[in-house]
């Protein structure tokens, strides 16, 4: 133990007389400096981290002239002192200038491009490798994007960004926005499903209606503003004028029905009615003859007059149906 104890103390006496030889150098330095008129000497102060104004006026306060270089820094605020050159704590002769490296912030990056259509891996890699952040993810429709692959990013490719920003992922839904075209011609409602940014199909029924223009849209089997896969067909039902009413057929008028006309009595032939006895009349032979005749020849006048009344009627009715004719 005591030899150990000799040693240890042997050490300690040799480095306590190692820094007496070296403070004592530095001391005979300054003297034979100061004596042969050698310039003083400075120590660069400390000052990583402050406020470049500031710096300088410590720089100064220690006999040194600071000179400002911008660079840009990860760690350290933009406006403060990342580093001197020379270095803290170095002896340098007063009146030396000393460069103050103020930070810029951190160095500004492209955000890259020809992302769209590429899988949510590759781009994470991509951003990666640009020295940005990959961060969250959000979807939203496209006509074209498979679905999960990535559409765009925020802030966009070719953006020029903080290094180390985070960007987001947009995604795609494999869905598309359908848009509306109710009230639209059918061609134009046609082409707005087809164009670029929709590439939907459309499939065309009709329909009459008579309270809107003929070739109008009235109806689409998806809503304006809702969605459908992509490259889906829409059904669009299209107005056609109905058919005109038939024009009403005219009423024929009704014809008159031959009424036949009442035998004539003996009154309107303008004779005495025969009284007919009321008595059998009694007589001779020769006298019943006689009125046996009369009637006869009466019967026969009477069955003439309402023949020739028959005929006139035939007559006038023939006339009554040319006339309408």
């Amino acid at each position: 133990m005591r030899r150990n104890r000799g040693g240890l103390r042997a050490a300690l006496f040799t480095l306590l007389v190692l820094a007496v030889l070296a403070v004592a150098g530095v001391l005979a330095l300054q003297w034979v400096q100061a004596g042969r008129g050698g310039p003083a000497l400075a120590v660069v102060p400390q000052v990583a981290g402050m406020d470049a104004a500031v710096a300088e006026t410590a720089v100064r306060d220690a006999g040194l002239v600071p000179e400002r270089d911008e660079v840009h820094s990860d760690d350290v605020s933009e406006g403060d002192v990342v580093a001197t050159d020379p270095a803290a704590d170095t002896q340098v002769e007063q009146g030396s200038t000393v460069v103050l490296e103020v930070s810029l912030g951190p160095a500004e990056v492209e955000v890259p491009g020809d992302l769209a259509g590429r899988s949510e891996e590759e781009v994470r890699e991509a951003l990666e490798a640009a020295g940005l952040d990959p961060g969250p993810t959000r979807t939203v429709n496209s006509a074209w994007v498979p679905r999960g692959a990535v559409v765009t990013t925020d802030p966009a490719s070719g953006t020029r960004v903080p290094s180390g920003s985070e960007v987001e992922l947009v995604l795609s839904t494999g869905r598309v926005t359908v848009p509306d075209v109710v009230g639209m011609p059918r061609d134009e409602a046609v082409a707005a499903l087809s164009a670029d940014g929709v590439g939907l199909g459309a499939e065309v029924v009709v329909a009459e209606r008579s309270d809107v223009p003929a070739g109008q849209v009235v109806e689409q089997s998806v809503a304006g503003g809702g969605s459908a896969p992509q490259g889906a067909t829409i059904t669009l039902t299209v107005a056609v004028a109905p058919p005109p009413e038939p024009s009403p057929e005219p009423t024929p008028e009704p014809t008159e029905e031959e009424t036949p006309e009442p035998s004539p009595t003996a009154e309107e032939d303008g004779e005495e009615p025969t009284a007919e006895p009321s008595e059998e009349r009694t007589g001779s032979p020769e006298e019943g003859r006689e009125d046996e005749g009369d009637r006869a020849a009466a019967a026969e006048r009477a069955q003439e007059r309402a023949a020739e009344r028959a005929e006139a009627a035939r007559e006038r009715d023939e006339e009554a149906r040319g006339r309408e004719r």
